[in-house]
C-alpha cells in the first residue's frame, strides 16, 4: 500500500465526529428556531421559565462546542 494513499482511521474518526457535531447542533438550531416561528411566544417564554427547553439548550451547547474543539484542533499541516 503507498504512503500516499494511506489515510490514518484518527483523521477519519475526527472528521466523521465533527460532521455528527454540526449537524446534531444545526438540526437543534433549526428545530428550535421552527418552534420559536410556530407556537405564540407567550407559550415560549412560559416553556423557556419552566425549563422545558433546557435539554435543547444542553445538546446544542455540547455539540456545538464538540465541533468547535474539533474545529481548532485539526491538523496544522493542512494545506
Amino acid at each position: 500500500m503507498s504512503q500516499r494513499n494511506h489515510v490514518e482511521p484518527m483523521a477519519v474518526a475526527r472528521h466523521l465526529a465533527k460532521w455528527i457535531c454540526g449537524l446534531v447542533a444545526l438540526g437543534v438550531l433549526v428545530f428550535v428556531g421552527l418552534l420559536a416561528v410556530v407556537i405564540n411566544h407567550d407559550t415560549l417564554i412560559f416553556a423557556f421559565k419552566r425549563g422545558m427547553l433546557l435539554g435543547y439548550a444542553i445538546v446544542f451547547t455540547v455539540s456545538a462546542s464538540g465541533w468547535a474543539h474539533l474545529h481548532l484542533t485539526g491538523r496544522s499541516d493542512r494545506k
